[in-house]
């Protein structure tokens, strides 16, 4: 399985355990891109930034982080944000591997 049928096979499980919550993440991305363009949180971001803003706001915590990487090939697909480059990883089970970093579109 490649990295692509994992991120997918992780969101498709998720939104089985929590209906809709691909989309729900993805409206949460939307105010949190709309935030970071007011100046709120400038400048870029990575998928951690963005998974404690979700998940503080009531975004169901998914049984594997990567069901959040289809969230984000989402938001890129639709403009909605940018690459920017990488970055270590923070997260402890990430064992400080390069995760994407991005900026509002």
């Amino acid at each position: 399985m490649n990295t692509h049928e994992g991120i997918t096979q992780s969101a498709t499980a998720q939104d089985c355990r929590s209906h809709g919550w691909g989309d729900r993440a993805l409206a949460i991305l939307r105010q949190y891109c709309a935030a970071r363009k007011r100046g709120k949180f400038p400048g870029e971001f990575t998928i951690e930034n963005f998974r404690d803003y979700a998940e503080v706001r009531g975004l169901d915590v998914p049984e594997n982080g990567s069901a959040y990487g289809s969230v984000m090939r989402r938001a890129s697909s639709a403009g909605l944000i940018q690459f920017a480059g990488y970055r270590p990883a923070t997260t402890a089970s990430a064992h400080g591997r390069p995760i994407r970093k991005w900026v509002a579109a």
